[in-house]
């Protein structure tokens, strides 16, 4: 018994003169600091967003192969001279969200793993399909989410997606966009293995 004592001091004493230096501290800051999403649901802040559809809907090819290639997707449609739009975009990459501009940005840094983004031109060929799909009464500026969803009737896992058009005065809020983000991915990370594509 004294000996597993002696050895597990000896451990804790090795652990902690090694991450004596600044570098283990910086390494082990931000390891802890990183959001942990497959454990998103045992955080009592975090409640998962639930307004996910599974409607049986013509999804792209280029949402598909998305998905496949392991992140969930979020499309932004835009039009040339679409104040909302603009006004979108710019709270969207003041929180983080997104970067560079509606022509050619990309996804923030935070979510560069597991999100691929589509800004689209709504009147240009993939942004006139992804109205079509998940926005047919059209409108931009307009925000699509889709992931991975366990259907409550079938109990197959499904693509879920979210869509919402318009912005105005701020609403929607972007704590409200990052929620249903983060919901997202964890629903993905929850339901990809047994995805039957």
């Amino acid at each position: 018994m004294r000996l597993i004592q002696v050895l597990a001091l000896c451990a804790a004493a090795g652990l902690l003169v090694s991450g004596i230096g600044l570098g283990g501290y910086v390494l082990t800051k931000r390891i802890s600091s990183a959001t942990c999403y497959g454990c998103m649901g045992l955080n009592p802040e975090f409640t998962p967003f639930k307004g996910f559809l599974t409607k049986n809907v013509s999804h792209p090819d280029w949402v598909i192969d998305t998905l496949k290639n392991g992140k969930i997707v979020f499309i932004f449609l835009w039009q040339t001279g679409c104040d909302p739009c603009e006004a979108q975009w710019g709270a969207m990459k003041n929180a983080g969200v997104v970067k560079g501009n509606e022509e050619n940005g990309g996804v923030g840094d935070r979510y560069k793993e597991q999100v691929r983004l589509f800004s689209l031109d709504a009147a240009g060929q993939q942004g006139e399909e992804a109205i079509n799909v998940y926005n047919p009464g059209g409108g931009t500026p307009t925000t699509v989410i889709i992931t991975l969803i366990r259907d409550n009737e079938t109990n197959n896992v499904k693509i879920g997606w979210y869509s919402f058009a318009g912005y105005e005065s701020g609403k929607p809020t972007m704590s409200y966009l990052e929620n249903i983000i983060e919901s997202g991915i964890y629903y993905y990370n929850e339901n990809y293995s047994q995805w039957e594509t």
